[in-house]
C-alpha cells in the first residue's frame, strides 16, 4: 500500500559542534631518585624524602612519594627514591590511580587494575 503525503515521515538529525579546549600539550618526565624535566623543560633533581606535587591544576592532581631504599641508603647516602605515583582530580571523577615500584601492582582505586574489566 502506498503512503500519501500526509502519512509520509522525515527524519532528521541535527550536529552540534562543542567547541575544544586550546590546550598547548606539554610533557613532563619523572625518573629515577628522582630527576624530573618539568613542563617548561627544566631539569630538578629530588633528593630528600616526602610527597611532591608534580601537577597540581583544576582538573588534574599528580603526586610523587620518594623515599630511601636499603640500596640508596648503602650506595647513594640515603637519597631518596621514587615509591609511587598517584593520580586523581575531577578529571577522574573521584577514581584515583597509584603506579608504584615494579614489584608492585598498578592499582584503580585501591583495586589491582591488571585483570579488571574495564567499562566505557
Amino acid at each position: 500500500q502506498e503512503l500519501s503525503d500526509e502519512e509520509t515521515t522525515t527524519s532528521m538529525t541535527s550536529t552540534t559542534l562543542v567547541p575544544q579546549p586550546n590546550w598547548e600539550l606539554k610533557t613532563c618526565i619523572l625518573w629515577g631518585d628522582p630527576h624530573c624535566y618539568t613542563f617548561d623543560g627544566m631539569r630538578v633533581d629530588y633528593y630528600a624524602s616526602g610527597e611532591v606535587w608534580i601537577v597540581k591544576s583544576a582538573q588534574v592532581h599528580i603526586k610523587g612519594i620518594f623515599d630511601s631504599t636499603p640500596w640508596t641508603v648503602e650506595h647513594e647516602e640515603g637519597k631518596s627514591a621514587t615509591m609511587s605515583i598517584i593520580v586523581t582530580g575531577p578529571i577522574l571523577e573521584g577514581h584515583t590511580i597509584k603506579v608504584g615500584r615494579l614489584e608492585e601492582p598498578i592499582l584503580w582505586n585501591g583495586t589491582d587494575a591488571v585483570g579488571m574489566t574495564w567499562v566505557q
